[in-house]
């Protein structure tokens, strides 16, 4: 993995949400937006669930494990850097609705970063709805792992 530099290295990261049945019956995308509109978009996946990937870079921080993560979608200061995961109208993208879960980074860690730097893949499993059968609102911090890619 090359050295962390100002500019940082790359970060593979994947967060699968399970949807169930609101999404076609809602009628909704849901994806990660950036700048109010759905950027990225989840990939189906054989068990149901939606697979989102995006790369990121990561800068160490000194005197810390928590690394400094950067990317077009992530927001917020280092030690509490987030995305959210938010649904939208299938008939306009361009407009989110107020239904959405902000994803938390915070417990990722250095060794993972470089774990994941050969060959790997930082994810995480978010919860797949709210309680009332939509798409899955709040804060969450979840629980990160590194798993091998073939």
């Amino acid at each position: 993995m090359a050295r962390s530099g100002e500019e940082g290295v790359p970060v593979r990261l994947r967060l699968y949400c399970p949807v169930g049945n609101w999404l076609e019956a809602q009628q909704l995308r849901f994806g990660i937006p950036m700048r109010g509109i759905l950027a990225v978009e989840g990939t189906p996946q054989a068990d149901g669930r939606l697979a989102f990937d995006l790369e990121v870079r990561a800068v160490r921080v000194p005197a810390s494990d928590v690394p400094n993560l950067r990317g077009p979608a992530l927001f917020g200061d280092p030690n509490r850097r987030a995305l959210y995961l938010q649904g939208f109208r299938e008939r306009d993208p361009t407009k989110p609705l107020p239904c959405r879960m902000k994803v938390l980074f915070c417990d990722i860690t250095w060794d993972q970063i470089q774990e994941a730097g050969s060959g790997g893949r930082v994810t995480t499993e978010t919860p797949g709805a709210c309680p009332q059968g939509g798409p899955p609102q709040g804060v969450y911090r979840p629980l990160w792992s590194v798993i091998r890619e073939e």
